[in-house]
């Protein structure tokens, strides 16, 4: 009796309760510093510089609710289990650093969508998209030097939430 139920539990809805192996990255280690040292860290990034969705939500409830009990209780299993693992770990992390390295993986990805956009138009729109290329690649510049830093995250700030406006 007791092996026909439990080989109908494995193969039931609770394999999603598993818990998703996250890569130790720039992104956890940014979710570590929101949930340790939310001050230092919550100034510098946005939610769409995260790729997995499951960091973004994190971030979003972290930064979005005064406690992380709170975050937890509006987030889900997946978030409270996560938020968990993260208030346990310390980060030592610079807050400046691990926004740069976000907010170049974000250039990059912004620079190939220009780049891929580029080869479907021409004229106008075309100059545009290099004109914005060009743009990018300076922000790059400016996060690769750290007396540029704390400026170029500044400006891509306002142009993500000016740009996140007009989306609106």
């Amino acid at each position: 009796g007791g092996n026909g139920s439990a080989g109908v539990r494995g193969g039931g809805g609770f394999a999603l309760a598993r818990p998703r192996v996250l890569k130790d990255n720039a992104e956890l280690e940014a979710l570590r510093l929101a949930t340790h040292r939310r001050d230092e860290i919550v100034q510098l990034l946005v939610p769409e510089l995260f790729t997995d969705d499951l960091c973004a939500t994190v971030y979003d409830l972290v930064t979005g609710y005064p406690t992380l009990r709170e975050a937890i209780e509006h987030g889900g299993p997946e978030v409270a289990g996560l938020v968990q693992r993260l208030s346990v770990e310390e980060s030592d992390a610079d807050p400046s650093d691990v926004a740069a390295r976000l907010w170049e993986r974000y250039l990059h990805r912004q620079i190939e969508r220009c780049r891929m956009s580029a080869r479907e138009v021409d004229g106008d729109t075309y100059a545009q998209l290099v004109e914005d290329m060009r743009w990018l690649r300076l922000r790059l510049e400016d996060l690769r030097e750290s007396d540029r830093r704390a400026g170029a995250v500044a400006c891509l700030l306002a142009w993500v939430l000016e740009d996140s406006e007009e989306d609106s």
